[in-house]
């Protein structure tokens, strides 16, 4: 309760989380049905996933939705949206915001909503409610590449968020000194160098893929390609949509005991949306 009540006093956030989930759960049938017009495979993921498996829906306090593609079908994805979307919708991105502010896609709803992130107004293309869009890509063969490339990659984003403005916070010596550095890089820059990172493996053979976009540790977001390889449905509020046809796998090394729910004081939204009148 005393982590509740101090996330909420940080963000001076009422939550009516059914209302957004219900959001993300129409943005999401949007996405499966043009996925399916494009023939373009993807997949639950993250909390997504472990709602989907352990809740058959929404992990009750969940506030947003993520699904994943491989590297392939994630390209044709941004290609195929850039030109076909709906007009309710916006896709941001790198190829399609030279302000965006993290790695993965977000395909956001474009009509006003009572659901605002306020510190994105200007950065992203909408500030209303939507899903994440991750990529997956080849694993470099060593761990020692996959730690190295992984870290390379996290303080980059940290430099991207605070090159964009979207975080402020560098109250840590680590920060300080990625802010420093960010001086000597453009958005695009820091944008251009990210994705160059994320696909260096893609040429090369590799039987593990892995999800750079992730907040999760490296370790946490690497999976055996063959995970990946077919597709199952699975039930999510009353619909089915695709999963890793190892979703178990998938669960286990991201969250370990994934049936167990977390401590109370974990049940909590994890993204600082207003509630009101923009």
């Amino acid at each position: 309760k005393k982590n509740i009540e101090k996330f909420l006093k940080k963000y001076h956030t009422t939550y009516e989380v059914a209302e957004l989930q219900q959001i993300s759960l129409n943005t999401l049938k949007y996405v499966d049905e043009f996925c399916r017009k494009h023939n373009i495979n993807y997949f639950l993921a993250e909390g997504t996933l472990l709602g989907a498996v352990r809740h058959k829906g929404f992990i009750p306090w969940d506030d947003d939705i993520d699904i994943c593609m491989m590297r392939e079908d994630y390209d044709r994805f941004i290609e195929y949206a850039k030109a076909d979307l709906d007009d309710k919708y916006v896709l941001d991105c790198f190829e399609t915001n030279d302000k965006h502010w993290t790695i993965c896609a977000k395909l956001l709803i474009n009509e006003k909503s009572k659901f605002s992130i306020k510190r994105l107004r200007n950065i992203a293309l909408s500030t209303y409610p939507g899903i994440d869009i991750f990529a997956l890509d080849n694993a470099p063969a060593s761990s020692k590449e996959k730690s190295r490339c992984a870290n390379k990659i996290r303080a980059l984003r940290v430099m991207l968020w605070l090159k964009t403005g979207y975080s402020h916070d560098y109250s840590t010596f680590k920060w300080f000194v990625l802010k420093i550095l960010s001086f000597f890089y453009t958005v695009k820059g820091l944008q251009i160098r990210i994705d160059k990172l994320m696909r260096k493996y893609n040429s090369s053979d590799s039987d593990e893929v892995i999800n750079y976009g992730s907040l999760y540790p490296a370790e946490k977001e690497c999976f055996k390609k063959d995970l990946f390889s077919e597709s199952v449905k699975v039930e999510f509020e009353g619909c089915k949509f695709p999963a890793p046809k190892g979703y178990k796998e998938v669960l286990k090394v991201t969250y370990n005991d994934f049936e167990s729910l977390p401590p109370y004081s974990k049940r909590f939204p994890k993204h600082s949306f207003f509630v009101g009148e923009d």
